[in-house]
């Protein structure tokens, strides 16, 4: 919280302050949206006794969904102990911990992952297969955008002042894809986000942003 490109990196993708004294301020509005979470999922989703979200004997996608903001505030730590606790929720916190016991099991049993730095993730990226080459620009999308149309895409909720722009490639209901240069080598790269929480516009001009 005293780094200043940390607090002007948080600025820029959150939209809001990071002033130490505004943060406080705001402490405890955030800390009832966690508590009124911690009881959604502790009175409906897992009143029943289910080990998982969907009831299945595994830990589904739906599980993967919802447990980042549960695991990632108990893993920071400094819950408000009178409003959040184990005792108070016993079925959200018992269902993280078993979370994260098939999440250390999944790894244990899973290839290790490769480590690729600089240049190395860039040649590794760019010297691979597209897995679709050119997607479904769909013509009665409500923008009315067309295949090849130079556009620019960016999230609405956060970071919202990085744009991502280039040649749009596809266009459906749940998916757009536009294809851009890389900086280095000059490769065609595509770069997918989904429909929700994300504008798409007509580029001002000029040709798609190198990345």
């Amino acid at each position: 919280m005293k780094d200043e490109k940390f607090l002007k990196d948080r600025e820029s993708f959150s939209g809001k302050s990071w002033n130490v004294d505004d943060i406080a301020r705001g402490r405890p509005e955030s800390a009832a949206h966690i508590v009124e979470a911690f009881t959604l999922l502790e009175t409906t989703l897992l009143a029943d006794g289910r080990d998982w979200i969907l009831g299945s004997e595994k830990p589904s996608l739906a599980d993967i969904e919802a447990i980042w903001p549960f695991d990632w505030i108990m893993e920071l730590g400094g819950l408000p102990a009178e409003s959040i606790s184990e005792k108070r929720f016993p079925k959200v916190f018992a269902w993280v911990e078993r979370f994260r016991g098939a999440l250390k099991a999944a790894k244990a049993s899973a290839p290790k992952p490769v480590t690729l730095k600089g240049a190395d993730a860039v040649k590794y990226v760019t010297g691979a297969d597209f897995v679709e080459k050119e997607g479904e620009v769909d013509s009665h999308d409500p923008l009315g955008l067309k295949e090849g149309t130079n556009v620019q895409v960016w999230p609405i909720d956060s970071g919202f002042n990085s744009k991502d722009q280039g040649r749009l490639v596809k266009l459906t209901l749940e998916e757009v894809a536009l294809a851009s240069q890389t900086k280095v080598g000059g490769k065609e790269v595509h770069i997918h986000m989904p429909r929700w929480g994300f504008r798409i516009v007509e580029a001002t001009g000029g040709a798609g942003a190198k990345i």
